[in-house]
């Protein structure tokens, strides 16, 4: 349209690098994720033409290489934190520091502190974040050294107030982390873990993040079934780049050596968007 304030929804049947339309585009493009049938798609449709737009959020310095990675998917914890593993350590190898925030019960983080004992940071910098506070300031503190040397904030005591918190406070805490990053030693990364926040929380964390990892398993030539979270991708800003991970084997038990099988480190990346 001649009216550039309005929105435009615009289908491709093909890839996003050969339908000619960069990322410089005069409009702003929504891509839907070919994981479902047509009509999983005329649904993703119809639901975000009838719900209110998520707030623009642009890319974060896209050409200094920054990495805020969020990582949804359903995988079992053991190919979820060798995937989170390998990010911080790569980032460490690089001369970078990693972070690491967990949106999820202490149980299943991937990394926590060397001190069992401490403050709840999480929901400490989420009250910050919902009296208003951009928690730059408060955001270094509440980072906290791990075994491996990965800075981690520490898990909310209770999921429940991290559920109750609201997306928009969630979001101001994850830009607090971006900026945090932004400052710190050129190869940096930090992981935000999102396995359990629902939709449209998972929705609002990661417009703030450059990356959006999706992981699925591979088990005797098949794939864990991603196209649950098509909606959710559908709604992300082009500032986040999906990236679906295969990762294989999954978490199983090994009959034959009688311990758990490690998940390879050889991964598959296939950009979606």
């Amino acid at each position: 349209p001649e009216d550039t304030r309005l929105p435009v929804l615009r289908l491709s049947p093909l890839p996003a690098y050969a339908d000619g339309l960069g990322d410089d585009s005069a409009h702003e493009f929504r891509r839907i994720s070919r994981l479902g049938d047509a009509r999983a798609i005329a649904e993703t449709l119809e639901r975000a033409l009838d719900s209110p737009s998520d707030p623009h959020m642009p890319p974060v310095r896209p050409d200094a290489g920054l990495v805020v990675a969020g990582v949804i998917g359903d995988v079992c914890d053991r190919v979820r934190k060798s995937h989170v593993a390998r990010l911080t350590a790569q980032a460490q190898k690089k001369g970078g520091r990693a972070a690491y925030l967990p949106c999820l019960p202490g149980s299943r983080a991937s990394v926590l502190p060397l001190s069992v004992r401490g403050p709840d940071t999480l929901t400490q910098l989420l009250l910050l974040a919902g009296a208003g506070d951009p928690c730059d300031d408060a955001m270094g503190p509440s980072l906290h050294p791990s075994r491996s040397g990965v800075l981690c904030v520490r898990p909310a005591e209770s999921h429940e107030h991290l559920l109750e918190c609201g997306p928009a406070a969630m979001r101001t805490v994850v830009s607090a982390l971006v900026r945090w990053v932004e400052n710190q030693p050129i190869g940096s990364i930090a992981v935000v873990d999102l396995s359990e926040l629902p939709e449209h929380a998972a929705a609002a964390v990661l417009s703030v993040c450059t990356e959006c990892h999706l992981l699925m398993e591979q088990s005797a030539g098949e794939r864990s079934d991603p196209s649950r979270f098509a909606t959710l991708l559908a709604r992300l800003p082009p500032g986040c780049r999906v990236r679906r991970i295969v990762l294989s084997p999954p978490c199983l038990h090994s009959a034959s050596e009688g311990r758990q099988g490690i998940p390879k480190t050889h991964q598959e990346e296939e950009p979606t968007r």
